[in-house]
C-alpha cells in the first residue's frame, strides 16, 4: 500500500499506537525539485484504510532526520533537525500534537548540519527525552524536558 509520493529525505521513523494505528514521519521537499523555500516535516497516519498526510510546519526548511514517539494520552512527539545550511541558529526541534493542535520548540542546541539523526522517547509521565549527535562538540547529547525547561547533558 502506497503511503504518498514525492521528493523525500530520510530517515523515516514510525510508531504504532495501542490501537494499531501507524504513524510515519519524514522530511518532505513539497516539490519534485529541490527548493530551499519549501520543505517540512511530514506525518502520515493510517485512518480507516487510507493514509492521511499532514505537514508539521515550523519556519524555514526544517524537519530533517526525524524520529517519532507516542505517549499514553494519545499525544504525538517528534524530534528533527532544522539545519544550518538553511539559516537555522539552533538545530534540534521537538514538535508535539496534544489532540487539538501542534506546538514546536527548539531544545536549545547549537546550529548544525543535517545527517546525524535524532531519537525521541516519551516516559511514563509523558515527558519527552531526545538524543542527538552534536557535530560541533563531537558528542552525543541527551535532552529532557522538565516543565518548560530543557536540560541538556553530554
Amino acid at each position: 500500500m502506497q503511503v504518498t509520493e514525492g521528493y523525500f529525505y530520510g530517515p523515516l521513523s514510525m510508531a504504532v499506537d495501542s490501537a494499531g494505528m501507524p504513524r510515519i514521519v519524514w522530511h518532505d521537499h513539497q516539490s519534485d525539485q529541490f527548493n530551499p523555500e519549501l520543505g517540512d516535516q511530514a506525518l502520515a497516519t493510517l485512518r480507516d484504510g487510507l493514509w492521511v498526510k499532514e505537514f508539521i510546519e515550523n519556519s524555514g526548511h526544517d524537519g530533517w532526520d526525524n524520529s517519532i514517539a507516542l505517549d499514553s494520552a494519545g499525544g504525538i512527539w517528534t524530534a528533527s533537525i532544522y539545519p544550518s545550511e538553511f539559516g537555522a541558529t539552533t538545530a534540534v526541534y521537538m514538535s508535539h500534537f496534544d489532540g487539538s493542535g501542534w506546538s514546536g520548540e527548539s531544545i536549545g542546541s547549537l546550529a548544525m548540519t543535517y545527517k546525524f539523526g535524532t531519537s525521541i522517547a516519551v516516559d511514563s509521565r509523558n515527558r519527552p527525552h531526545v538524543a542527538f549527535y552534536n557535530e560541533k562538540k563531537q558528542a552525543l547529547n541527551y535532552a529532557t524536558r522538565d516543565g518548560a525547561d530543557w536540560k541538556l547533558a553530554t
